[in-house]
Parts: structure tokens; sequence; C-alpha cells
């Protein structure tokens, strides 16, 4: 393994909590979800580096996920909306109401014409990034975890070529689907990201929190909490 080593080039301090993040290629330009429930920009490197807060209706609670599609910036958040944004007006051009739980996460495909969304009401969610028309509602996560308390749909990831997405919940299930049919084509299991000890807690904790493919999207990485105790 050759020797990699990280300088730190800027720091940018709020009192809010940037909650979920997205760059544009090749800048240093960033859009972030707050615990403020905004949804801002900021050039990472500028001198003062100042964020703008986008201008509209906006979300009522956490902002958990932005996503870059085309020329919009969509965003999901605890008010289980997602809102699409003119990213150079910084101004709301619609809002829909997406999931019937928490939003955890907004991940758009490697072109940008498909967004994804997943939330607690245990679907994944996948939707036309220039109309905001549902394309496909999938369905392949429990409810309730193995020792019957309520599950979470953490995260999801597509594959480099757009044609597969991952979805991953708290109970350490997996399901690819395939994109252009919204049926499941695999199942895969992560029992290490899943606890259960009644000594320590008294719920169920932990769950997959990211997943990532392959650059050939041929291996799918597993990333999550187990094993925890307090």
């Amino acid at each position: 393994m050759p020797d990699i080593s990280l300088k730190l080039l800027k720091e940018l301090k709020r009192s809010d909590v940037a909650l979920c993040l997205a760059r544009v290629p090749d800048s240093t330009r960033l859009y972030f979800g707050s615990s403020d429930a905004g949804v801002y920009d900021v050039d990472a490197m500028s001198e003062k580096g100042e964020a703008r807060k986008f201008e509209g209706e906006g979300h009522t609670s956490y902002v958990t996920g932005v996503a870059l599609a085309g020329g919009q910036l969509v965003s999901g958040g605890y008010d289980r909306r997602l809102i699409w944004w003119d990213t150079a007006a910084g101004k709301q051009l619609r809002a829909q109401k997406a999931h019937d739980r928490w939003i955890r996460r907004v991940l758009a495909s490697p072109d940008g014409k498909l967004v994804a969304s997943v939330a607690d009401d245990m679907v994944a969610r996948v939707w036309e990034a220039s109309t905001g028309k549902l394309r496909h509602e999938l369905k392949g996560h429990a409810p309730m975890t193995p020792h019957n308390f309520d599950s979470m749909l953490h995260t999801c990831a597509f594959s480099p070529d757009g044609r597969l997405l991952a979805t991953g919940d708290k109970a350490g299930h997996i399901v690819v689907w395939d994109v252009a049919t919204g049926k499941p084509v695999k199942t895969l299991e992560a029992p290490g990201c899943y606890t259960w000890d009644p000594r320590q807690r008294i719920h169920s904790i932990g769950g997959i929190r990211s997943l990532a493919f392959s650059p050939d999207g041929a291996v799918l990485a597993v990333g999550g909490m187990g094993k925890v105790e307090n």
C-alpha cells in the first residue's frame, strides 16, 4: 500500500449540524442539508466560506439527504418530503410528499436522470429527476426487526452503470434491485450489522449505514453498526 497522507486545507464551522453533503464534480462547491431544516451551498475554498441558504418554503425538520441530479438539487428530510431546487438561483422549484416516515437518504443515479429515496416506512422509491414522477416503488424490507422492534431503511447505492440499486436496513438485510424493472435480483445478509442484547439495551440497535459498489459493479461493500455496548 502506498503511503497516503491527508492535509487539512479548510475548516468551515457552524452552530448547526450538516447532516448530508453533495459536491459539484471537479469543483470546490458543496451543497448540504442541515439540522436547522435548511439547504445551503458554499464554496469550500472561498476566503470567508460563507454558506448561502436556499430560498423557499423548504423543509420543516432535519434535512437528511441531498443529491445533484442534472442542474437541480433534490433534498429529503424528516418531514417526509422531497424538494427540488434551482441551484443557480438558490430557490425552491417544487415539493412533494414522498414517504410516510422519516427519509434517511436521497441519491441520484450516475447519469442524473433518476433519484432514489429510502425511508423508515421501509420503502425505496425511484423518481424521475426532471419531473418528480414516481418510477418505481421498491418493497423488500420487513417493517420489524427479528426481535419485533421497528426497523429502519438507512441507505442505498446505485451501481456505477446505474443498472442496479442496493438498499440496506437496520436488521442487516440488503436487496439489490434492477433499476429498469423495479424487481429484486439478489438479497444479501450482513448479520454483523445488527445487535440485540437485552442485558445491554431495551431495543435493537445497529443497521447498515452505507453501501458502495466496486467500479465494475461486481462487489458491494457494506458499512454499519453492530456489536455495540453501553
